[in-house]
This record gives structure tokens, C-alpha cells and sequence, in this order.
């Protein structure tokens, strides 16, 4: 019998902790504790033994957690790929460790002239995509941009702004309300309807196609596609189809749990979602 494999990217919530508190968030439980070093230590061993090629970053935020420096280190040693969105509100404290490791930065814009985040993220964002204008090395970067009834309309505005920028990839999503996050407690007041979804995809691709690589990410499109640790250790799976939310199917130091993500995860709908990125590192 074939042995089951982890999908080729892992992403790990390198650490509950946020500085933000965005109403659109599904971000992991700020209680939640962290994983020590040790700890994922052993983790990238059973990844990297499972068939594991990329990390994929997010959080919280990454950049918060006083040994972030040594955690890249660590998977950079173990011959893992560096993928990582940050709010990029501590992105200078943090930049030579980033520009070093990452090979692939998110960075989100969700309004063309403000943030959810914090009076001066935009700015934080704007001058992090400035700052790699010159620079001959650097990671691939993608704009994260989530689209809710409060900026639906802004979302061409967004598109202009960034004709002022380089970078390799503008990722648009539907608003997802994951359950026991802000964003389900904030639904009724950001959800959008696929058709507006689909009506706004129409609008920006005819728009800024040919200036942008866009890919647009509807709700479902996620569903069984990814292997999500989360920063104490549980291995999640998102479901989309109806409820939203990140299903717990074990722990990452069960010695069977790529066979019990297996029992759930979808291999094709995991290429199909990840896709983008893989075509950024060609």
C-alpha cells in the first residue's frame, strides 16, 4: 500500500499573538499558547520526514514572537521553503531575517486609503512595498486584499493604487466568517454574496488583468485543501462547504496523523489552491 504524504506546503500559526484586532480576522484564539523552539524542532522533523517542502507562515503574527529570527533559521536548515504573511507593522525590526529566509511575502491592503489593522499600517505596508523597489534581491511578493460589504466598492481603488508598486501577485478573497473567530462574530455586518463576489472578479479583471497577476479565492475554495498546524500543535483541515471552520483532526506528534488528515484532505483541491505560489518560485 502507497505510504500517505503531507501536502508539499505546511502552513503553521507560528504564534497566536496579534497586535491587531481586525473585525474580518479568522486568526487562531489569542489564548492559545505558542509551540517552544523545541517543539518545532520536532515538528519540522515529522513534516520534512512526512514529505513536507514549504512552510507557510501566518499567525497572529509572525514577527511578534522574540525567537522568530532562530524559527526561520530552523526551517531554512531543514531545506524547508519560506512562505509568510505578515502585517508588516514590525517588518523593519525583523527585515534583514525576512529578506535572508522568506522566499514568498504576503502583505495586506484591504482599503485604498486606511486599514482594519491600526491608524499607520497601511503606511507600514506601503513603505515595505517601497522599500523592495530597489532592492535586486528580494522575496516574491502577493497583496492579500479580503473583500466584505465594507470595501466591495473600494477594491478598484485598490487596483490603482497599485500600479505605483512592483510585485507578483494581487490574491483577492471573499470575506470568510470561520466559525469562533471576528469574522463570524462580524458576518452580518461583512458578508458578501458569491454573485457580488463574481461581479467584482469580472469588474477588476477586465480592469487590471493585463498589468496584474490576480487570482481571486471564493469561499470553498479552500475546503479540504489545507494542512494547518496550529501554534500548540493541532493539525486542522478548513471545511467550507456550509459551516466554515478549521477542523481538528489530531495532533502533529501523532504518529499517524498524515493518515488521519489523509481521511479528510484533498490532494487536488490542495494543488488547486496553492497553485499561485508554486508558480511564483518557478
Amino acid at each position: 500500500m502507497k505510504k500517505k504524504k503531507l501536502p508539499k506546503t505546511v502552513h503553521f500559526q507560528i504564534t497566536s499573538k496579534c497586535n491587531n484586532n481586525c473585525k474580518h480576522c479568522f486568526g487562531p484564539n489569542k489564548n492559545n499558547p505558542d509551540m517552544k523552539l523545541s517543539a518545532i524542532g520536532k515538528m519540522i522533523r515529522i513534516i520534512t520526514d512526512g514529505g513536507a517542502e514549504n512552510i507557510h507562515l501566518t499567525g497572529g503574527e509572525p514577527t511578534l514572537r522574540k525567537d522568530f529570527g532562530p524559527i526561520l533559521s530552523k526551517f531554512k536548515n531543514a531545506g524547508l521553503g519560506i512562505f509568510m504573511d505578515t502585517n508588516c507593522d514590525h517588518f523593519f525590526e525583523n527585515e534583514k531575517v525576512i529578506s535572508q529566509n522568506v522566499q514568498v511575502i504576503g502583505l495586506p491592503i484591504d482599503f485604498s486609503n486606511k486599514s482594519w489593522r491600526n491608524e499607520m499600517n497601511l503606511k507600514n505596508v506601503l513603505k515595505v512595498l517601497n522599500f523592495y523597489k530597489s532592492k535586486k534581491f528580494k522575496p516574491k511578493i502577493r497583496v492579500l486584499s479580503t473583500v466584505t460589504k465594507e470595501n466591495i466598492d473600494d477594491i478598484v481603488n485598490i487596483g490603482e493604487l497599485l500600479k505605483k508598486y512592483q510585485f507578483d501577485v494581487w490574491r483577492i478573497f471573499q470575506f470568510l466568517p470561520l466559525k469562533n473567530s471576528n469574522a463570524e462574530k462580524n458576518r452580518q455586518e461583512l458578508k458578501i454574496s458569491r454573485r457580488d463576489f463574481l461581479l467584482m472578479k469580472d469588474k477588476i479583471t477586465k480592469d487590471f488583468s493585463a498589468l496584474f497577476n490576480i487570482n481571486f479565492v471564493p469561499i470553498g475554495y479552500r475546503n479540504k485543501a489545507y494542512f494547518i498546524i496550529s501554534s500548540h500543535g493541532k493539525v486542522m483541515i478548513p471545511t467550507e462547504n456550509g459551516k466554515c471552520e478549521n477542523k481538528i483532526v489530531g495532533d502533529i506528534s501523532d504518529v499517524d496523523i498524515v493518515e488521519k488528515w489523509s481521511i479528510f484532505g484533498s490532494e487536488k483541491n490542495f494543488n488547486n489552491s496553492t497553485q499561485e505560489i508554486f508558480d511564483l518560485i518557478k
